[in-house]
């Protein structure tokens, strides 16, 4: 993937302690995550030569000590392999329906066929005689759009004054339970965190009032 969310707030809070060169290693190794969408390699010396910190091993080594986890697989981030299985998800998804011809069509209603895309069209490409879209404009498509984007997710739990840690909670749950409220599908993801937000902080160690739904270990 060429693209992925960095959220400045969220990573000058979990990175102030590091050095200018160690800061500089950590972006490096997202980087390289990224664009080959797997672990990174445990040989860590042809590691730092790969992404350019071959004189810096130490700290390459401490970045990978600090913010990955060592597996038989490699050095893993768990937020880069979840954004990593959502883009994946979405380009599967896109190529499903491009082989099909795009979405279904209304046979009542011919259409021109429309090049499928993991963006958001009516974000990303101009309107014919269409008004400029603005912010209440945005907000509305993102209300409809479920699931939800998870950085779209995390901008707003930030805008409520919470944390990432809370936004993924949430995204991870609705994720599980198919993104319904109790039994229902859901129908505006706004909401649906303004609720969140409230039964936490009323009741931070109770379940959430809907059936079968809990917060706790379970939602991480």
């Amino acid at each position: 993937m060429h693209y992925y969310t960095f959220n400045l707030g969220d990573y000058a809070k979990h990175t102030q302690y590091l050095s200018l060169i160690e800061n500089m290693a950590y972006r490096l190794l997202l980087d390289r995550y990224y664009l080959t969408e797997k672990p990174l390699i445990i040989d860590t010396k042809k590691l730092a030569r790969l992404i350019g910190m071959s004189n810096y091993l130490d700290e390459v080594n401490q970045v990978l000590d600090d913010f990955f986890d060592l597996t038989d697989d490699g050095y893993e981030n768990s937020r880069c392999e979840r954004e990593i299985n959502l883009y994946q998800a979405k380009a599967s998804a896109a190529r499903v329906n491009g082989q099909k011809g795009g979405r279904p069509r209304n046979p009542e209603k011919p259409r021109k066929t429309q090049p499928v895309i993991l963006a958001n069209p009516t974000l990303t490409q101009p309107l014919t005689n269409q008004e400029p879209i603005t912010n209440k404009h945005i907000k509305k498509i993102n209300k409809k759009e479920i699931p939800p984007p998870i950085d779209e997710v995390i901008s707003y739990f930030c805008s409520k004054g919470l944390n990432q840690e809370e936004a993924e909670k949430f995204f991870d749950y609705y994720s599980s339970n198919g993104w319904k409220v109790s039994k229902n599908p859901m129908k505006c993801w706004e909401s649906a965190i303004r609720s969140w937000i409230s039964r936490s902080k009323q009741f931070p160690d109770q379940p959430i009032n809907n059936k079968n739904e809990t917060f706790g270990e379970n939602l991480k």
